[in-house]
C-alpha cells in the first residue's frame, strides 16, 4: 500500500481545491463562499487586481454583488456600480448615508476635514475623533498656522475690500462666524484636506492622461490641431526655444480637451472607491435591504467600465463621447460620472481641477512629445488615490509644430 506523505497531501488538497475554484467560478457569477472563511479566498486571490476584480463582479451581477467575508472578520459589504443607488445615497436620501467610521480609519490623515465629516460635523467640519500625520507635516502646518495669526493681529483685522495676498489661512481665520471651530487643529485639518483635494486627485489622472494619449494616437493628433487654432503667435527671434504656454480663457473653450479629460477621468478616476453606511434600515432602488451600520461600497472604477452604463465600447478611451452632436460638452449627471462625487458634497474644487490639468495638459502635449518605455509594467496600485503602481517612464522630446 502506497503511504502519501504530508507534503504530498498537502500539494494534492491544494490542487482540488484550486481546481474546484475554476469550476465553480466558470459557471457562478459571485465568489465562492467557502465554509468558515466566506469569500476571502478570492479576495486574497485577486488582491493584486482588486480594482479591475471588483469591475468584473459588477459586471456579471449587473452592477451590483455582495461579499461576505470570515465569519470572524466583519467585512461583509455590497458592492454596487449602479447610478440609481449612487442617486439614491448621494442625493435623495443622502442624510441616512454618511460615510461611516470605516471611511474615516482609512483615511485618518485627514482628520477632521470636510473629506472624512459626516452630517452637521461635515457641514462646520468640526472635530470627529483624532488624526494623525506626519510630524514633520504637523510642525510645518502648525507653524503657518501661528504665523498667520501674528501677522492677523499686527494688522488688526482684513479690510473689507481688500483682498491683495488673501490666502486660505488668511480667509478661515478673518471669517466671524460665531460657529465656525477656528482652533489650530481645524486650520490644520482644513490645509491638509485642501492639500490632498489639489495634489494627488490631479496628478494621479495626469500621469493616466499622457498614457492614454500614447496608446490613442489619433486622439494626440486631434488634441494637437485643437491646440494649433488658439497657438499665440510666437515671435521666431526671441522666443524661437521657448515653450508655448496657453491663456486658460481659451483652454475652457476648446471642446476635446474638455472632453479628452472626463474620459480620462471615468477610466480613471482619482479616488477609485466610496463608502457609505446606512443609519436606519433602508432598501436600495436596486432591491437591496441594507441594515444600520453595514457596508456599502461604491466603486467608481467599475462605474466607468460598465457596458450597461456606457455602452459597449465603455473599455475605449473615446473623447468624443463627450461631445454632442452639435459640437458642445455633453453633459453627464454626476451619479453616472461621479468622479467629482454627487449630491450635496459635489466636489467643490471641480472647475478649479479642471483649470489645472487643461493648463498642464495643453503646454505640455503641445510642446513636448511623451514615449512611455517599452516592457514598462502599467497597471493600477491597490490604493486610496488611483496611481500607477510602478509611475510611467517616458522619453520626452521636443514637439516640432
Amino acid at each position: 500500500m502506497v503511504m502519501l506523505a504530508w507534503p504530498e497531501l498537502v500539494m494534492a488538497a491544494g490542487c482540488f481545491f484550486f481546481l474546484v475554484y475554476l469550476r465553480c467560478w466558470k459557471y457562478n457569477t459571485l465568489p465562492i463562499k467557502w465554509p468558515v472563511v466566506g469569500m476571502l479566498p478570492s479576495m486574497l486571490l485577486n488582491i493584486h487586481r482588486v480594482h479591475d476584480w471588483t469591475t468584473q463582479l459588477a459586471s456579471r451581477n449587473r452592477l451590483h454583488f455582495p461579499f461576505q467575508g470570515p465569519w470572524f472578520g466583519c467585512i461583509d459589504f455590497l458592492g454596487t456600480a449602479d447610478p440609481a443607488n449612487v442617486k439614491y445615497m448621494f442625493s435623495t436620501n443622502f442624510s441616512n448615508f454618511p460615510k461611516g467610521p470605516e471611511f474615516k480609519e482609512i483615511f485618518d490623515v485627514l482628520g477632521d476635514g470636510i473629506f472624512n465629516s459626516d452630517m452637521d460635523e461635515w457641514r462646520t467640519q468640526r472635530r470627529i475623533g483624532n488624526a494623525l500625520i506626519n510630524l514633520t507635516l504637523d510642525d510645518f502646518i502648525g507653524q503657518c498656522v501661528f504665523e498667520k495669526r501674528q501677522q492677523l493681529r499686527r494688522s488688526e483685522k482684513v479690510k473689507e475690500g481688500d483682498d491683495k495676498g488673501m490666502d486660505l489661512l488668511t480667509s478661515y481665520l478673518s471669517m466671524e462666524e460665531e460657529e465656525m471651530n477656528k482652533s489650530d487643529k481645524f486650520l490644520r485639518d482644513t490645509v491638509v484636506n485642501y492639500m490632498f483635494a489639489g495634489r494627488d486627485t490631479v496628478s494621479s489622472p495626469l500621469t493616466w492622461f499622457f498614457w492614454l494619449l500614447s496608446k490613442n494616437p489619433s486622439a494626440e493628433t486631434k488634441l494637437i490641431e485643437e491646440l494649433k487654432a488658439i497657438s499665440p503667435k510666437k515671435n521666431q527671434t526671441t522666443q524661437q526655444d521657448r515653450p508655448v504656454v496657453f491663456d486658460i480663457k481659451q483652454l475652457n473653450g476648446l471642446v476635446y480637451l474638455h472632453g479628452a479629460l472626463c474620459e480620462c477621468l471615468r477610466l480613471f478616476p482619482p479616488v477609485p472607491f466610496e463608502h457609505k453606511a446606512p443609519i436606519e434600515q433602508d432598501i436600495l432602488p436596486s432591491g437591496h435591504t441594507m441594515p444600520p451600520k453595514s457596508r456599502i461600497l461604491i466603486s467608481l472604477y467599475a462605474m466607468g467600465r460598465m457596458e450597461e452604463i456606457w455602452g459597449k465600447d465603455c473599455l475605449q478611451f473615446k473623447p468624443e463621447r463627450w461631445i454632442s452632436r452639435d459640437g458642445r460638452i455633453k453633459y453627464e449627471p454626476p451619479y453616472k460620472f461621479m468622479t467629482f462625487n454627487a449630491g450635496p458634497r459635489i466636489c467643490l474644487g471641480k472647475e478649479v481641477a479642471f483649470t489645472q490639468m487643461k493648463m498642464a495638459v495643453a503646454t505640455l502635449i503641445y510642446n513636448y512629445c511623451f514615449e512611455p518605455v517599452e516592457g514598462h509594467p502599467v497597471v493600477p496600485k491597490n490604493s486610496a488615490i488611483l496611481h500607477m503602481e510602478h509611475g510611467l517612464l517616458v522619453r520626452i522630446k521636443r514637439r516640432l509644430i
